[in-house]
């Protein structure tokens, strides 16, 4: 791992150096996460044949309004913490502090309006397990501050690490509880004691010592960047999590189960993409600000690796949606290849329009980050709310569609103060985006002609015939060549990132 120690909440070795490594600092940061990723897939695998769709939908019911509070109980600290200069052990004892005092609140109002939910989605069960989760702030809230304090000293490994753990031992719970016969209390029990491990570990790991808070003027910045922050990951929030409640409240448990374990699977296919570039970026170009050039080229350059990645990823989940939701979900989930497929359309616009929150944090300017998720997550929440009318079908079309229109007054926005532009962006992706689109075509073609049986071949020859046209299409028809060189150069240094 880079070799900076933390003393007094300051970072030894400069970020800078960093910045010119930001494609390694990705790959190391997603290879942590990788067993993470399979860990999560195997499980959602086996508790996927243990049990039904619609035990899978109460617990996304009952977060999809519970989780609002995990949100709050933070107060955008944890990314203030990454963010900020200088941080000391008792500035860090109070973010503490906070943290566990908000998250008692948090659990304590979740457990009075829990019979308020099962109201709701006129549903007694999801009264107790409503219960049983509002837990789960209190044990989030006891390791915000050590985690954060990990992801800001470039500690990726060991972060990952934790998580492993963590996910391993909570999954595995849940399994033996499912094949037991406890049906959804296996999914809340497995939740709660992934996070409270978690956070336990957090302590374990965590890197400063509990002295007398101190409240002063950097605590009270660090709690207007990261108050705006939170608003808008409320509305976040609700955009990605309101299918549960409508789903649920018109159609029932399961229908909300089949759709939300296909935008899980999708969400775990492009977060070992997307999630360490959240992790990594902002905290870099932070460091760039005073070189308005060099910070612009550096969100551009990772930007075109992700879209680089995202792309053929989105590709090949809509290519073989039927082939990868029978391997990973089972004979039962036939209903969601549909929705799989659909949702797998707003891979590139999604990942361009979470770049947006690198150049917002990065910044500082969470407030007009804010401004920004109030007018874009409120379309996109009516968005749902009319495609709801069809269903989950209609859910994802109406997702997909909210991501493309909202693509450009997303970025228009958010380019303000780097003083980039869309034609810039426009420029950088299209060579990717149209290769993507030329090889998924072909393969497409290529698939319907020879029609294999086997599953996990289909996904093998589209692979492979997607990467060697995609490949082919970027070096001979849109010359790009150099930049897969730089990119092959870069993550393939010497850089001790993992030391």
């Amino acid at each position: 791992m880079v070799r900076e120690v933390m003393r007094d909440g300051q970072i030894k070795k400069p970020l800078e150096a960093a910045s010119q490594n930001m494609p390694q600092l990705w790959l190391v940061t997603a290879a942590s996460n990788a067993a993470v990723l399979v860990v999560q897939i195997v499980s959602m695998a086996i508790l996927a044949r243990a049990l039904a769709p619609d035990n899978f939908g109460i617990i996304a019911m009952v977060m999809a309004i519970l989780g609002v509070a995990s949100i709050v109980q933070d107060l955008g600290l944890s990314a203030a913490t990454v963010r900020v200069d200088n941080l000391s052990d008792s500035q860090s004892t109070a973010i503490l502090g906070i943290n566990i005092l908000f998250g008692a609140a948090a659990t304590v109002i979740a457990t009075q309006l829990s019979p308020l939910v099962g109201e709701i989605y006129n549903n007694p069960e999801i009264v107790p397990i409503a219960m049983a989760l509002s837990l789960n702030f209190i044990f989030s809230a006891l390791g915000a501050q050590h985690l954060a304090l990990i992801r800001r000293s470039l500690r990726f490994v060991s972060l990952a690490k934790i998580n492993l753990t963590a996910v391993i031992f909570g999954q595995g719970v849940a399994i033996a509880l499912a094949f037991s016969g406890h049906e959804y209390w296996a999914l809340t029990i497995g939740l709660l004691l992934t996070t409270l491990t978690k956070s336990l570990l957090g302590w374990v790991a965590g890197s400063f010592k509990l002295e007398r808070p101190s409240f002063d003027e950097n605590i009270r910045k660090m709690i207007s960047f990261g108050g705006w922050l939170t608003v808008f990951s409320i509305m976040g929030y609700v955009a990605m999590h309101i299918h549960s409640v409508l789903l649920g409240s018109q159609f029932g448990a399961e229908q909300a189960g089949l759709y939300g374990r296909a935008f899980a699977l999708y969400g775990l296919a492009t977060g070992l993409i997307t999630a360490p570039l959240i992790t990594v970026v902002p905290s870099i170009l932070a460091k760039l600000k005073s070189n308005i050039e060099q910070y612009r080229r550096s969100y551009f350059d990772t930007l075109e690796m992700q879209i680089l990645l995202m792309a053929p990823l989105g590709a090949l989940c809509f290519l073989c949606a039927p082939q990868i939701v029978m391997i990973i979900l089972g004979d039962g989930w036939k209903e969601s290849i549909a929705i799989f497929e659909i949702i797998s359309l707003a891979a590139i616009p999604q990942a361009i329009c979470a770049s947006s929150g690198w150049l917002y944090m990065s910044n500082g300017d969470t407030k007009s980050m804010m401004l920004w998720g109030l007018g874009g997550w409120s379309t996109l929440i009516l968005l749902l709310i009319v495609g709801v009318q069809w269903g989950g079908l209609g859910l994802a079309i109406s997702y997909v569609l909210g991501m493309y229109v909202l693509t450009y007054p997303c970025m228009k926005l958010a380019f303000r103060k780097s003083k980039a532009t869309f034609k810039q962006l426009w420029c950088s992706l299209a060579p990717v985006v149209m290769s993507s689109i030329l090889s998924g075509g072909a393969t497409s073609l290529l698939l319907n002609s020879i029609n294999v049986k086997n599953n996990l071949a289909s996904i093998s020859i589209a692979t492979i015939v997607f990467a060697i046209i995609y490949l082919m299409c970027l070096v001979f028809v849109f010359r790009k060549s150099t930049m897969l060189k730089s990119l092959l150069f870069q993550l393939s240094g010497r850089l001790a990132l993992g030391r």
